[in-house]
């Protein structure tokens, strides 16, 4: 006694058992508990079950009763002796606990149809308490009789068991509430049943019910029913009105496969979390849900708006009609947002540690809040264009994301708070996307919190200059395409001395100043600028492994012999404006400089189209840098 038992069990070894005192403990149910005992300790003489928080409503005599009558060695229950009296009527009741054939024929109705009334009774009671049409003394030969039955109703009958009801084939209308039922088997085999009332029982399994594919309406109210995952492997196609109120529910998965459902009371249970309400989304047709008295509605206003939210065809809530101005208050309020629950409806699962790769473009989402981040930590790619994001705060917890993709939003920021702080952030991320954000500065990113970034995305931007990419030593592909940028500036690119591929193309580049700190710079591309003079290309020559670059649509690509000025300025070129360059071109330039004689700096080559400057001591070195000709932008840039 006095201690915290929740659970009886372990008296198997214990046969010769005679006195047990469990009070004062905090075990629920004495109809299981007394069902343990009758087949394990059936010896035991004296019981004490005092001060448990029993489940199962019944008054403290009828609780005697049961126990008495279920445990038929008892002397004494609660250290009060039972008397032979007491004995003989609690094992008279459990005699009468089974529905006889006495109470089948007294109980029972024969009508084919109902008349056209409207009744708050259910219609088993309304039949029960207005129909004539009652079974009639048989004689023995006619032994279909149970075949007539359409109805019955055995409220209040004291019945533990009810399998004898299995034989009324055609039963449409039954109750049997206020009864001590714990299973429903029996009903199983009732195929035609419409309406059953199972209401203030000690139910706590519904898997008898599954079958019963023409029920229409179904009350469980005041049970012990803990789950509705039973339903998950059901054949009830045609329900449209469920009770489950004043039960044991945490969850209500399971009910979305009553796809016709149209109303749904499950008040008075223990739902915690307002995404309880979730597996309803797919119940199109639901019109009414009662959710009163339960945990999560203790904020009436909030849960009203989440339902409202999620349930899109919802007429009532808890008693109170859906006002239009609520679902738009609804959608404000919950919409918008990368959660749990948004990622759960979108991959059909909630197994989120599962989840490494993810795609929710185009889905107005304007807030992250993935929590807790732990379930999400297998994510190693999301993206999330074309939505409403204004920063990166919620992501910054995916530990470890290694690609995110963010074009077309409204990105301003890197985080919403912490501003001026050098605590790194996304310790894995290597591939950021951040194309189209309508961004007119990269300093209020704080990029430099994420060092371990490889190939930064800016492209279709408002930038007017590169300033801001400081302390991305790690930094090997920058594409800042369809910008604004006039110049480098002179602290730009000081900290990227590893970048291999740099794309500038759609900007307003007049010349290649303070570009010489890129000297691990491997593919240049700056189509579409103001570029006017080859001289404004000897900022290259200290680039020692450049070996592509392109200057498309450049006014100097629309100089005479463009082509072969540049390649005696960067002999070493692989190609020039995405063009290969040949084995014949680069023999034919390198004859025209050693026809020239080596000197300091720079000498003029002359050809039959007239003079042109070269980099004699760059061009006389032998043998191109070998490098792969491959660029990840291409399939992102738009």
């Amino acid at each position: 006694s006095s201690n915290w038992i929740h659970k009886i069990e372990g008296f198997k070894g214990l046969p010769k058992l005679q006195v047990l005192d469990v009070s004062w403990n905090m075990i629920k149910s004495f109809s299981e508990t007394t069902a343990v005992l009758r087949k394990t300790v059936s010896s035991l003489i004296s019981l004490d079950i005092r001060g448990n928080p029993w489940q199962e409503e019944l008054d403290s005599a009828s609780l005697r009763h049961y126990v008495i009558g279920q445990l038929k060695m008892l002397r004494t229950l609660n250290r009060t002796e039972v008397s032979n009296e007491e004995s003989e009527h609690a094992l008279g009741e459990v005699v009468a606990s089974h529905l006889s054939l006495a109470t089948i024929m007294s109980k029972a109705r024969t009508n084919q149809t109902l008349p056209p009334i409207l009744c708050l009774q259910s219609t088993a009671d309304y039949l029960d308490t207005n129909s004539s049409m009652r079974v009639t003394q048989l004689s023995t030969d006619q032994s279909d009789w149970w075949q007539n039955v359409t109805s019955i109703c055995a409220n209040k009958q004291g019945l533990t068991q009810i399998k004898a009801i299995g034989k009324c084939s055609n039963l449409k209308w039954a109750s049997f509430a206020s009864n001590r039922l714990q299973s429903a088997v029996g009903l199983d085999e009732c195929s035609q049943l419409e309406e059953l009332s199972l209401d203030k029982n000690w139910i706590r399994q519904i898997d008898s019910l599954c079958p019963l594919k023409h029920l229409v309406k179904l009350s469980l109210r005041n049970n012990l029913i803990s789950s509705l995952l039973p339903l998950q492997n059901a054949s009830l196609v045609s329900l449209q009105t469920l009770d489950v109120s004043n039960n044991l529910l945490t969850s209500l998965e399971g009910i979305d496969k009553c796809s016709g459902l149209l109303e749904l009371y499950c008040s008075g249970n223990r739902l915690t979390s307002m995404r309880g309400v979730l597996p309803l989304k797919k119940l199109s047709s639901l019109l009414i849900v009662d959710i009163h008295g339960n945990p999560i509605a203790e904020d009436a206003g909030m849960c009203k708006l989440y339902s409202a939210f999620h349930l899109s065809n919802l007429k009532v809530f808890n008693g109170e009609p859906l006002l239009s101005e609520e679902y738009a208050q609804a959608k404000e309020v919950f919409g918008g947002r990368l959660n749990s629950e948004f990622i759960s409806e979108k991959q059909g699962h909630s197994q989120f540690n599962q989840l490494i790769q993810a795609d929710f473009p185009h889905s107005g989402i304007r807030m992250v809040e993935l929590q807790p981040p732990s379930e999400f930590s297998n994510l190693r790619s999301l993206n999330l264009e074309h939505n409403n994001l204004t920063s990166m705060s919620g992501l910054s917890q995916l530990l470890n994301l290694r690609v995110l993709c963010l074009n077309h939003n409204r990105v301003e920021g890197l985080v919403t708070s912490s501003s001026g702080s050098h605590q790194p952030v996304f310790p894995s991320l290597q591939v950021l996307h951040l194309g189209f954000n309508q961004l007119s500065s990269l300093v209020p990113l704080e990029l430099y919190r994420i060092p371990t970034l490889r190939a930064l995305f800016l492209h279709g931007n408002q930038l007017m200059s590169a300033d801001g990419l400081f302390g991305l030593k790690n930094l090997s592909e920058l594409v800042l395409d369809h910008n604004k940028i006039r110049s480098i500036g002179e602290q730009s690119f000081t900290s990227l001395r590893d970048l291999r591929v740099l794309h500038m193309e759609e900007n307003r580049l007049r010349d290649l100043a303070n570009i010489g700190w890129l000297t691990g710079l491997e593919k240049l591309f700056l189509g579409m600028n103001r570029i006017q003079e080859f001289s404004d290309l000897d900022e290259l020559h200290h680039l020692s492994s450049l070996n592509e670059v392109s200057f498309i649509s450049n006014p100097v690509a629309r100089r005479l012999h463009y082509r072969t000025q540049v390649l005696c300025r960067l002999p070493n070129l692989l190609a020039l404006d995405g063009v290969p360059v040949t084995e014949e071109e680069r023999h034919r330039i390198r004859a025209m400089i050693q026809d020239q004689e080596p000197g300091e700096g720079y000498g003029v080559v002359q050809t039959a189209s007239g003079p042109f400057l070269v980099n004699a001591n760059m061009a006389a070195k032998q043998g191109p840098v070998q490098t792969q000709y491959s660029s990840n932008y291409t399939n992102h840039r738009h």
